[in-house]
């Protein structure tokens, strides 16, 4: 039989970092092939994409095992709990990963309700995403902020995830960030200030810091919009002729506030 690589189940995988492949190759020239390729009936592989590769460069004509699946659903989820099982993946690979077999899960889920097996239903009773979360492996607080990330992130700040630069955590708290800010800005749009003059005013006014948000270590920078100091000082109080006014300051601008 000749083997075949389905472009589709290769993409579904994370690739093989070069030095994890190098080693992978070293061991099946030295000590031979471990482990069979799983292929269908039809020769497409469906685990051992770079057991295959690594063979192919070595000319190795590698053994292999034949699996059936009752429906192409049924064998694309093999594909990806193959690897999900095996592999060691980093915490966003293996939400990634999880995403198409949550599709794959909802569609398994409607097959059933169609058929009217409720055998099948009783079964597989439950939450889609709860069938899914033991195989993918994470927590369900972090897959929903795993989600928020690949809905939200740019391309490089996946890529970062994928090569372990940079932590889900951190991600989302910047994401989450950025939409409270939005939030206040919105609302800061249609603020206005009471009328009327008034003798005493307490003002705690949205301070320039440099640097970003980080929610993770020391707050230096706060989590809603910083104005400048010719915007706050721009600002219109209604004060009286006769006024105090109490005005917090951080001591680094103490100088501006007197």
């Amino acid at each position: 039989m000749k083997l075949k690589v389905n472009p589709e189940y290769e993409a579904l995988l994370p690739p093989l970092p070069p030095d994890e492949y190098t080693t992978l190759k070293e061991s099946i020239n030295e000590n031979g092939l471990h482990f069979p390729i799983t292929v269908n009936q039809a020769g497409i592989i469906l685990d051992g994409h770079n057991r295959f590769k690594a063979c192919e460069e070595l000319e190795i004509n590698p053994r292999h095992e034949v699996k059936t699946f009752e429906n192409p659903l049924l064998e694309k989820r093999f594909v990806i709990e193959a690897n999900l099982k095996r592999r060691h993946l980093n915490t966003f690979q293996r939400i990634e990963m999880g995403l198409p077999l949550l599709e794959i899960e909802r569609e398994l889920a409607k097959g059933r309700q169609l058929s009217g097996d409720t055998l099948a239903q009783k079964c597989t009773k439950g939450k889609t995403t709860e069938i899914v979360a033991p195989k993918r492996g994470v927590s369900e607080r972090t897959w929903e902020q795993g989600l928020v990330i690949i809905a939200n992130a740019e391309k490089k700040t996946l890529t970062r995830l994928r090569a372990g630069t940079t932590t889900i955590g951190a991600e989302y708290n910047k994401i989450a960030h950025k939409r409270k800010v939005r939030a206040l800005e919105e609302r800061i749009k249609n603020l206005e200030l009471p009328e009327g003059k008034y003798q005493v005013i307490v003002v705690d006014p949205p301070w320039q810091h440099e640097g970003e948000y980080n929610a993770n270590a020391r707050r230096v920078v706060p989590a809603y919009p910083m104005m400048s100091l010719d915007e706050i000082t721009a600002l219109k109080l209604p004060a009286d002729d006769d006024c105090v006014l109490w005005l917090w300051a951080p001591i680094k601008n103490l100088h501006d506030a007197f």
